[in-house]
C-alpha cells in the first residue's frame, strides 16, 4: 500500500456512524449558503431567485424527496440558474462557493479519508479527491471502487498508524 498522509477522516453519518430513522435535512442552510455565494462572488440574487434556488435544491434533496436516480451537480445547478438573471458562465464558480459554505475542515481532500457504507459514498470520496474507505459489516463482496475496505471502525486506528 502506498503512503498516505491522513489529515482528516470524514464519515458518512447515516448507517456508518449511527442509525437514525429521520434523516438530517440541510434545507434551512440553502439561503445562507447562497448568501455566501453572492457575497464571495459579488453577485446580487433577488428574493425570487433565492426562493427558486431553494425549490430546486429541495426537489433534488433525497432527504425530502427520496429517489434512486443520481443527478450530477451540473444538472441541478443548470436547472437552478435557468430563467434567472444569473450569468450561467458563472456556474462552476457558484458551485465552488456553494460547496465551500459547507466545508469546515480546511483540509485538502487529498489528505482525507472518507468512510462510508454505500457506492455513492465511494463515488463522493473519489470525486472529491479523497481516499475511499468502505465499511462492510456484512462481509458480502462489494466492489464499489473503494481504496480500502474495513469491517468495523476500529480498523481505522491500524490503518492510520501505518
Amino acid at each position: 500500500m502506498e503512503t498516505f498522509c491522513v489529515k482528516a477522516i470524514v464519515f458518512d453519518i447515516g448507517q456508518t456512524l449511527t442509525y437514525y430513522p429521520i434523516p438530517l435535512n440541510w434545507s434551512k442552510l440553502y439561503r445562507p449558503a447562497f448568501g455566501s455565494v453572492a457575497e464571495n462572488l459579488g453577485i446580487h440574487f433577488t428574493e425570487e431567485e433565492y426562493t427558486h434556488f431553494g425549490e430546486v435544491l429541495t426537489k433534488y434533496n433525497t432527504r425530502i424527496n427520496p429517489r434512486e436516480k443520481e443527478y450530477s451537480s451540473d444538472t441541478i445547478f443548470t436547472e437552478m440558474l435557468e430563467n434567472t438573471s444569473v450569468d450561467t458562465s458563472l456556474m462552476q464558480d457558484i458551485k465552488r462557493e456553494f460547496y465551500s459554505f459547507f466545508s469546515k475542515l480546511g483540509v485538502d481532500p487529498s489528505g482525507m479519508m472518507f468512510v462510508g457504507d454505500e457506492i455513492k459514498d465511494m463515488l463522493c470520496a473519489h470525486n472529491a479527491g479523497a481516499m475511499a474507505v468502505l465499511i462492510n459489516r456484512t462481509g458480502e463482496i462489494k466492489d464499489y471502487g473503494q481504496d480500502i475496505e474495513i469491517k468495523d471502525l476500529t480498523e481505522l486506528v491500524g490503518i492510520c498508524r501505518r
